[in-house]
């Protein structure tokens, strides 16, 4: 308020003086380059005084660009201070006068801001006029140098973005991405404005949303971010501004995607950057205080102040100065004492908003914690009502396939059953996997792993495929590559098998190659890129387009009938892109395909030899003639057929219950080597009932036999008390095989003496 005084001082002094013209100019000058620092620094009070003195000089000169200069910032003083009516004056009187100026620059500038202005007071239609009649202008100013050329595109810039959000805002997305292209075109000829470029990014994003594209909104939201925090305009309240935008947006995207825990966390970071803004605009809210307490307009102001000078020029007696200075004094005080007021008034308001704010948040978290236990709830019941009935279907057809008194017809006929379930059983587990992809719930798992190996493995299990299809499996190897890598052996498996897998299925009596190859890279990483190559039928161009997209069958031409679930190919592309690369396709009709991938892993800490030298001790092997007890708790009677079955063809006693609750009662009456405990039963489930039996027996063998998602049982089952978990439907290999191992670790433990 000391400057204000001051100020107030230097202009009655000024007047008091006479003026010659050169000095007049040289006093517009001042005047202009004073009030741009003191509006840039946010200090509205000094620069309406610098720019109302800079229009009442311009005036009494018809200088006419600088009253359109001054008018258009006085435009954005009151703007900003929310005086509406105000600023729309001032801009019509600058747009006016500019155009007797015929500076282009000017009347584009012009038209920019009734725009926002337009936007302000939801006054769409006009808003649009504005923005096109400033771009029509802002089009023609001529690039006489460097800085107009620059001054120029960032007005194009400016107005651009502005018609982006307009036509996102509308619904014309086409109309909004033409624009948003326009504005990166201006962008690019703005060397180093961090906030333009995180203006944009923010824009970009707000495109893909409205498209409902919400990870790549996510991407675009998060550059805006990184470069607003990554650069000084970060202390800047404009940067604020846009930062709490930026996250209020972010929270929104991730709620429609179901991450209610980040939108969760954007909110709150919303909330930070609005009141870091607040924070570093006391000095604005006092001067927004200030100059809303009933400014005159522009011609009242000048019209007051015109007179003042004159009156000052006249006057000679030290006594009419202090009398200035007395009611000015009075006026400051005025001034102070309802500034106190406001922001008093101001503050309280503040407080109950961010109140409300809070308890919306809190009403969001709660909503969004409820929407993820009903989401979880219903894979989860989905997956096992899918796959309980596809475990009678594959348990029975196997135990068919397994008679001895089956004709061929009848052998025929139940072999095409099963073919059909373990056909659905994979179109299942695609659906899940696809689901979980898109969801972001796929992590990667990195973990020492032996490549040859795990190609080795890859290619045993498309031994009875290759010799259906009489196909040929060859792979090839860098010899530079080292044996122990660090990767997600799981995950890049479930890419090469599907790969490998499709390659199979449209090639006849060909040859199939596997080649890893190592590529030179900068860092410190090693890059391989895999190359699955045949001599099928090949992909033409048409289907290439398509072959990636979900549910997406190809025909082959020797064969009517859809191959495979359409989901093989989308879910190794999603895989690919978490590794960080990307599937490449080459292939011609009746040569073949070729399917590449380039991932980046890293050289792991163990080596091979360490894991040649670990000793494998096998379990003690315990007598075949012996016949083992196992208790299986199943609700499902078909399931119960298909397990009992398969046990005693196996020389096992089973025991069948059909919850929870008896199985405890069962096994508290009898001894068993084993159990195969469901997790989905009535009365009691299996959970409950394998605590209370681990509290009885903590060593017996319990093996979670279920039909739920095994991912989700996997994180907690040791924590239960399970030995194992095996979901259904099974590979009786596998299925005979940890049951075996199960008892055979449980009777060695028995077997070792007490220390």
């Amino acid at each position: 308020m000391k400057r204000f005084v001051n100020c107030v001082l230097f202009i009655v002094c000024i007047s008091l003086s006479a003026q010659d013209d050169r000095e007049t100019i040289a006093r517009i000058d001042s005047l202009g380059i004073n009030a741009y620092n003191y509006f840039n620094e946010n200090d509205y009070v000094n620069a309406y005084n610098h720019f109302s003195s800079l229009l009442e000089i311009s005036d009494s000169l018809n200088d006419r660009h600088s009253i359109a200069l001054a008018s258009l910032n006085l435009g954005k003083i009151y703007y900003h201070t929310k005086a509406y009516n105000k600023a729309e004056n001032s801009y019509v009187r600058s747009l006016s006068v500019a155009q007797l100026t015929h500076d282009k620059c000017l009347i584009a500038n012009a038209y920019l801001h009734l725009g926002e202005l337009a936007a302000q007071t939801h006054k769409t239609e006009e808003q649009l006029a504005y923005f096109e009649k400033a771009l029509l202008y802002a089009s023609k100013i001529k690039d006489e140098d460097k800085n107009t050329k620059k001054y120029a595109e960032s007005i194009k810039f400016k107005i651009n973005t502005n018609l982006t959000f307009l036509y996102l805002k509308k619904g014309q997305l086409d109309k909004g991405f033409d624009y948003l292209n326009k504005a990166k075109q201006n962008l690019d000829k703005i060397p180093l404005n961090p906030f333009f470029k995180a203006h944009y990014n923010f824009a970009h994003g707000k495109y893909f949303e409205k498209r409902k594209e919400f990870n790549n909104a996510n991407s675009k939201y998060r550059v805006a971010i990184g470069i607003l925090k990554d650069n000084t305009i970060n202390s800047l309240a404009s940067s604020q501004l846009l930062l709490g935008k930026i996250y209020n947006s972010l929270a929104n995207s991730y709620s429609q995607l179901g991450n209610h825990q980040n939108a969760y966390k954007s909110l709150l970071k919303h909330n930070r950057a609005n009141a870091v803004f607040l924070e570093q605009n006391q000095l604005l809210k006092k001067n927004i205080t200030t100059l809303k307490l009933d400014i005159p307009e522009h011609k009242n102001t000048i019209g007051f102040e015109h007179n003042q000078l004159e009156l000052h020029e006249q006057a000679t007696s030290r006594i009419k100065i202090f009398s200035i200075i007395t009611v000015l004094a009075i006026i400051v005080l005025l001034i102070l004492t309802l500034t106190l007021y406001n922001n008093f008034k101001a503050n309280v308001k503040l407080s109950k908003m961010l109140k409300l704010r809070n308890i919306e948040l809190e009403k969001s978290k709660k909503e969004a914690e409820v929407s993820s236990q009903l989401k979880t709830q219903f894979i989860s019941n989905v997956t096992h009502e899918l796959r309980t009935p596809l475990y009678g279907v594959v348990g029975l057809s196997t135990l068919l396939l397994n008679g001895k008194d089956l004709s061929e017809k009848e052998f025929k006929y139940i072999k095409s059953i099963k073919y059909s379930a373990d056909y659905l059983l994979q179109l299942v587990n695609d659906v899940l996997q696809m689901g979980k992809m898109e969801s972001g719930t796929v992590a990667l798992k990195n973990v020492p792993t032996n490549l040859n190996v795990m190609l080795k493995d890859i290619v045993a299990t498309f031994e009875n495929r290759l010799q259906e299809t009489n196909n040929t499996l060859k792979t090839q190897v860098d010899k530079s590559i080292p044996n122990m890598l660090d990767f997600d052996k799981v995950r890049l498996t479930q890419v090469l098998v599907n790969l490998i897998g499709n390659s199979i299925k449209f090639t006849q009596n060909g040859n199939i190659y596997l080649r890893v190859k190592q590529i030179n890279s900068p860092d410190s990483k090693i890059h391989l890129k895999f190359e699955v190559e045949d001599n099928g039928s090949g992909i033409s161009k048409k289907d290439q387009k398509i072959i990636f997209q979900n549910f997406t069958q190809l025909v082959d031409k020797n064969n009517s009938k859809y191959q495979g679930t359409g989901l093989g190919l989308p879910i190794a592309k999603s895989l690919v892109k978490l590794f960080g690369g990307s599937i490449k396709l080459k292939s011609m009709v009746d040569v073949g395909s070729t399917f590449s991938f380039t991932i980046a892993v890293e050289k792991s800490v163990i080596k091979a030899q360490d894991t040649l030298n670990i000793k494998h001790h096998e379990p003690k092997q315990i007598a075949q003639n012996e016949k083992y007890k196992v208790l299986v708790a199943e609700d499902n009677k078909i399931n119960q057929i298909v397990t009992r079955n398969l046990l005693e063809a196996e020389n096992f006693e089973c025991h069948v219950v059909n919850d929870g609750a008896e199985a405890l009662a069962e096994f508290k009456n009898h001894k068993f080597d084993l159990i195969l405990m469901d997790i989905n039963m009535p009365v009691m489930g299996g959970n409950e009932a394998t605590k209370k039996i681990r509290e009885i027996n903590p060593n017996i063998p319990i093996i979670a036999l279920t039909a739920a998602d095994i991912e989700e049982v996997e994180n907690d089952y040791k924590s239960i008390g399970y030995s194992d978990v095996i979901t259904k439907p099974f590979d009786n290999h596998s299925f005979f095989q940890k049951v075996v191992e199960r008892i055979q670790e449980s009777k060695l433990k028995t077997e070792l003496p007490s220390v």
